[in-house]
């Protein structure tokens, strides 16, 4: 099966069933920016895949004030 996305973001689109036919090199590569927007809906072998989960946001550390935006205590 083919598919042609316009834009990267397009993957968010897709079916349970149309990303089980997207290749993980191509999945990472091309999509791994949006992993966290479709990952609901990604086969369960993908999800558990170690390199898969290693583009997913950590919850404890994502979004979190860095040095230069973060109070400073004294």
């Amino acid at each position: 099966m083919y598919f042609a996305l316009c834009h990267p973001s397009d993957i968010r689109d897709l079916s349970v069933e149309q990303l089980q036919y997207i290749p993980k090199v191509v999945l990472l590569r091309v999509y791994g920016d949006y992993i966290e927007h479709i990952w609901d809906k990604l086969p369960e072998h993908v999800k558990v895949d170690s390199e898969v989960r290693t583009y997913r946001r950590c919850n404890e550390h994502y979004n979190q004030p860095d040095a230069s935006t973060a109070p400073h205590r004294r």
